[in-house]
């Protein structure tokens, strides 16, 4: 009996740290579509965290960007602490500035769509557009 609460305990520290591990620190992080997201030689990657509840079905899908001043390198969800039934957790997504065009100043979107993958028409949709400038 011993063992396997050792091996739960460990189990949950192994989770959580990997929890941890896949949240970039060093990179700005953006929840508010109304905010600028400014990227420069010394931050070139950015994160962008918004609410998500999968178990109803709704999962945040990138819908537009220009290939050729971002790429996406990273997207995961983070369940809630909790684990109420509908509880929300969060969906990040990573990108970084191409290297090659930070030289000068540009701007650019990034919209990502939240909806069920079965909603063909994208009736329940919302819609989060992201102003990126790259200095």
């Amino acid at each position: 009996m011993q063992n396997m609460i050792k091996l739960f305990l460990f189990a949950c520290l192994l989770s959580s740290s990997l929890s941890i591990a896949a949240i970039p620190t060093d990179a700005p992080s953006v929840t508010n579509p109304e905010k600028t997201i400014i990227v420069d030689k010394e931050n070139q990657e950015f994160t962008i965290i918004l609410a998500s509840t999968p178990s109803t079905g709704f999962s945040w899908l990138l819908e537009s960007y220009d290939i050729n001043l971002v790429k996406p390198i990273k997207h995961d969800y983070n369940a809630p602490a909790k684990t109420a039934l509908g509880a929300a957790g969060v969906e990040r997504w990573v990108f970084a500035a191409s290297p090659e065009i930070i030289a000068g100043p540009q701007v650019t979107t990034i919209t990502l769509i939240q909806a069920r993958m079965w909603d063909i028409k994208n009736t329940t949709s919302k819609k989060s557009v992201f102003t990126v400038v790259i200095n």
